[in-house]
C-alpha cells in the first residue's frame, strides 16, 4: 500500500488496482480511524462502494484538470473534516498523483492554521512527504505549468478576486498565430515536416474547432472567431496525429488583447520540433465586440 501522511487529516494513498488492494486500504482505515474515515476518489475509474464500507466519495475529473473540479473537491472535504475533528480524508487519483496532491495542497493552503502556505509551496511538501512512500519505479507527481495555472487560480477564488458562482467569462479567440517551428533535420524542407498538420482548439473537453494549419518560413497562423468560456486547451499536431505543443488556459484569466505563450509555458511539447524562440499568439476580443460592430448598410 501507499499512504502518505501529510497532515493528521489529510492522507494521500495510492490507486487501488485491484478489489484486494481497495481491502487493503480499508482495513487499514477502520484499524487506525475507525467510524471517521471517508475515501474521495478522484481517478476515473469507479470502484463499488461497498468496497469502502460506502465511505467513497467519486468525484471523476474531466480529460484535463479544472479549477471547478479541484474547487468542489477542496470544498468537500473541508466539509467533512469540519463535521468532525477526528474525521480523516483519504485521498486518490490517477498512477500520476497529481490531481489528489492539487487538492491536498489546496486544503493547506486554505488552513487556518498559523503556517498556511501558498498552494504552490504546499503542493512540494506534499511531493516531499509522497516521495518517501512511493513504490519503487513510480514517479513522484511534478508541477507542470498547467498546475501552475490552477494552483494560481484557486488562490484567486480562495482569496475572493474570482467567483466561480458567476458566469464564466467568454472570451473571443479571432486567430491564433504560432512562431518557431523547425523543419526536419533530415534536410527535409519544412513542407514536408509540416504538410497536413492541423490546428485544434478544445473548450471543456468538446472540440471547437480542427481544422488543417498553412506553414510557411516557420509559422502558421489559424482565423478562428470563437466564442468560448471555460477550460480552452489549444494544441497542434502533424498529419499523423503526433502531437507537438499543447497548453490548457481558463477564460477567468484571459484578458482582451493580445495572449503570447512561449515555449516554458507549453504544458507538453516535442522540443525537437520547436525552436526556442517559440511563441504562440492568441488574438482575444470581448464578447461585447460582437454586438457593438456595426449592421451592414
Amino acid at each position: 500500500m501507499e499512504i502518505s501522511r501529510i497532515s493528521r487529516e489529510l492522507i494521500a494513498i495510492g490507486q487501488p488496482q485491484t478489489e484486494m488492494s481497495a481491502k487493503a486500504y480499508r482495513h487499514w482505515a477502520n484499524k487506525h480511524h475507525a467510524g471517521h474515515w471517508m475515501v474521495w476518489n478522484l481517478s476515473q475509474v469507479e470502484y463499488n462502494p461497498e468496497l469502502f464500507d460506502f465511505m467513497l466519495v467519486s468525484m471523476s475529473p474531466c480529460t484535463m484538470p479544472r479549477l471547478d473540479l479541484l474547487v468542489a473537491a477542496v470544498r468537500s472535504i473541508s466539509t467533512w473534516l469540519n463535521t468532525d475533528p477526528t474525521n480523516v480524508a483519504m485521498v486518490h487519483c490517477g498512477p500520476d498523483r497529481v490531481l489528489s496532491s492539487l487538492v491536498i495542497a489546496g486544503l493547506l493552503s486554505c488552513s487556518t492554521e498559523q503556517f498556511a502556505r501558498q498552494p504552490s509551496v504546499a503542493f512540494e511538501e506534499v511531493v516531499e512527504v509522497r516521495r518517501a512512500e512511493l513504490p519503487i519505479g513510480s514517479v513522484a507527481p511534478v508541477l507542470r505549468n498547467m498546475e501552475h495555472r490552477l494552483l494560481w487560480g484557486f488562490d484567486q477564488v480562495t482569496s475572493g478576486a474570482v467567483s466561480l458562482n458567476d458566469k464564466v467569462a467568454e472570451v473571443i479567440v479571432s486567430r491564433a498565430v504560432v512562431t518557431g517551428l523547425l523543419a526536419a533535420e533530415d534536410g527535409d524542407d519544412e513542407h514536408s515536416r509540416w504538410s497536413g498538420s492541423f490546428f485544434q482548439v478544445v473548450c471543456n473537453d468538446e472540440v471547437a474547432w480542427s481544422g488543417k494549419a498553412n506553414v510557411g518560413w516557420g509559422c502558421a497562423m489559424v482565423q478562428l472567431g470563437l466564442v468560448l468560456s471555460g477550460d480552452i486547451e489549444f494544441s497542434m499536431c502533424t498529419a499523423e496525429g503526433e502531437e507537438v505543443w499543447r497548453v490548457q488556459l481558463d477564460s477567468r484569466f484571459m484578458d482582451p488583447g493580445l495572449m503570447r505563450i512561449e515555449l516554458g509555458e507549453l504544458d507538453a511539447c516535442q522540443p525537437a520540433m520547436l525552436d526556442l524562440g517559440f511563441c504562440l499568439d492568441v488574438v482575444l476580443q470581448p464578447p461585447t465586440s460582437l454586438n457593438s460592430q456595426e449592421p451592414p448598410a
